[in-house]
């Protein structure tokens, strides 16, 4: 069987953008990835490229041939990624990959370090932690499959709190879901190497990048975010450390309670990119953790009262958000004056349990 093949890297300078691209042929179609990064340098080799189509390939089971250069590190570490990806989900084939090893630029003496940033509990928690030491968060636009003319809008209340906080914002656009989403799921398998792909291009620029996690060590599930596997990323100049599994979610709420900016800016919603409806689930459950520690009054992102009607018809849609639902119900529970919003919640929880059941 023919092997997929990843073109070499192109690179230009659009309307302001560092834009780099490069194709992805795969049985006779052909897939362009662009990005699109507001400020350099950018990575010249195709490390970003082969972390962006890695778990595609494997579900397809064929043999991937990378033109261009590659870490040695990270071109060792795929073995064990597919390793460990092919017994979490063992649709996804261990595939031969074909690549040149080698440093495709030279290895630039940075101290900056980043974190990706969406404005969410899990990012805005990552942020805070370690605020002493990131120096540029970077907003991923093009994943959520936004609206465009939001864009602007949201980039500007990130930017409002890189400014509060002192730090500087890199936006990339992306498109590579329009790829990913053929043959993975985005939370399930594709969202780690998505970043870890970003991650890599903006690789120049950083010694270190945090990548904020999405469960605590009590609930880690085989995923495409994972503690094991987002260090597998890195390179022999770029570090990926995935932060906040010590915390659950009611424990990070707590914690970016403190901050007025995550209190102003948070943003989690499922439905609206740009603001938070106030109706969804993600919505009512990041209120409801809010209420839970006591920071509900003071959150100026939500301009929706929370009404425990809506939590009784809230449709919980995945095993790992009764994870986060369970929490909450705890700290409401054990909060002592929140008997309806407790019960509500209850009753939703058990009304997914009882449809999986059926």
């Amino acid at each position: 069987m023919t092997p997929i093949l990843i073109s070499r890297p192109e690179y230009s300078i659009k309307d302001g953008w560092h834009v780099a691209s490069a194709t992805i042929a795969v049985n006779g179609k052909t897939h362009q990835l662009t990005y699109k990064v507001s400020e350099g340098p950018l990575a010249k080799g195709s490390e970003p490229f082969l972390s962006a189509a890695l778990f595609p390939v494997m579900k397809l089971g064929q043999a991937l041939q990378v033109s261009g250069m590659v870490s040695p590190k990270l071109l060792a570490a795929t073995q064990t990624i597919q390793d460990m990806f092919h017994k979490w989900f063992p649709e996804f084939q261990k595939i031969q990959i074909q690549a040149e090893g080698g440093l495709s630029n030279e290895i630039r003496r940075t101290v900056d370090v980043g974190a990706f940033f969406s404005g969410g509990v899990d990012s805005f928690y990552t942020l805070l932690k370690n605020q002493d030491e990131i120096t540029k968060i970077i907003l991923i636009n093009g994943i959520m499959f936004e609206n465009i003319s939001e864009r602007p809008k949201v980039t500007k209340e990130i930017q409002k709190v890189a400014a509060e906080l002192g730090k500087s914002l890199i936006v990339v656009e992306v498109n590579m879901r329009e790829f990913s989403d053929q043959y993975t799921d985005w939370a399930d398998h594709y969202v780690g190497s998505a970043l870890a792909s970003v991650g890599l291009l903006l690789s120049p620029q950083f010694r270190k990048i945090y990548i904020p996690a999405t469960h605590s060590y009590d609930h880690l599930i085989p995923e495409g975010t994972h503690p094991l596997l987002d260090t597998l990323w890195s390179t022999e100049s770029l570090q990926f450390e995935h932060s906040g599994c010590e915390a659950n979610r009611v424990e990070k709420t707590a914690f970016i309670a403190r901050s007025d900016i995550a209190l102003q800016s948070l943003r989690v919603c499922d439905h609206v990119y740009s603001i938070n409806c106030g109706q969804c689930e993600k919505c009512l459950r990041t209120m409801m953790g809010l209420q839970a520690v006591g920071a509900l009054e003071r959150c100026t992102a939500f301009d929706k009262k929370l009404d425990a009607e809506a939590v009784y018809s809230m449709k919980i849609m995945h095993d790992s958000v009764v994870f986060y639902e369970e929490e909450i119900l705890r700290a409401l529970e054990n909060s002592g004056n929140n008997h309806n919003l407790a019960e509500a919640l209850r009753f939703s929880i058990n009304s997914y349990k009882y449809k999986k059941i059926a």
